[in-house]
């Protein structure tokens, strides 16, 4: 059964749950979608309107199997391993509202809300829309747990601290020590060049 639900006026029930994330997304520039343990979506702003066709509405009424080129044995797969806490960063290829397929490179991670865990994807850099969805697998190199993975993704999309507490349901000193056991691990001097070395190694896109 499926966690979201849209509520009696429509809305997608994410919307009802976590006032300081939606206003942390709605606010992004980036095209961010959300969905549930399930595959169903909750979620997705204007930028994402934009670039795939679906208003919120009809997003929320759609589970990824309806809109990812993708097979569904695959796409289990994939929620299987944001269930285990562990970033996700990948090609995903998309059927768009009118019928033509569009591709991005696509970073998510698991969050938790009042309503239970849901999955957050940040869409961007467009792809060929031959390019097929598949997951790119991280380096081991500098031994960052499921944890401090989630939070450079986040640091390297350009979320502030405050942003990154809040998506993640922690504290702002929480994540003040996870950047800088991080930058500890990956031998950084910055925040800038353990973003760079995240990217060399496939920690993100």
């Amino acid at each position: 059964m499926a966690i979201w639900t849209p509520t009696s006026q429509g809305r997608p029930a994410l919307r009802t749950a976590a006032s300081s994330l939606m206003s942390i997304l709605d606010g992004s520039s980036l095209a961010i979608v959300a969905f549930n343990p399930d595959g169903q979506f909750a979620y997705g702003n204007d930028t994402t309107e934009q670039l795939l066709g679906y208003d919120e509405r009809e997003l929320t009424s759609h589970h990824l199997t309806d809109v990812l080129n993708a097979d569904p044995e695959w796409i289990n797969e994939q929620l299987a391993t944001l269930g285990q806490g562990e970033p996700w960063s990948g090609h995903v290829s998309f059927r768009r509202r009118r019928g033509d397929s569009v591709a991005f490179a696509v970073n998510a991670f698991s969050t938790e809300t009042p309503e239970g865990p849901a999955y957050i994807g940040l869409l961007h850099t467009p792809l060929p829309e031959d390019a097929d969805s598949e997951r790119l697998e991280p380096s081991a190199a500098f031994s960052l747990d499921s944890r401090e993975l989630c939070a450079i993704l986040l640091m390297c999309e350009g979320f502030a601290d405050k942003e990154i507490a809040s998506l993640l349901g922690t504290s702002v000193w929480t994540v003040n020590k996870e950047v800088g056991r991080i930058l500890r691990k990956m031998n950084a001097t910055s925040r800038t060049e353990a973003c760079i070395k995240a990217i060399r190694h496939n920690l993100i896109l």
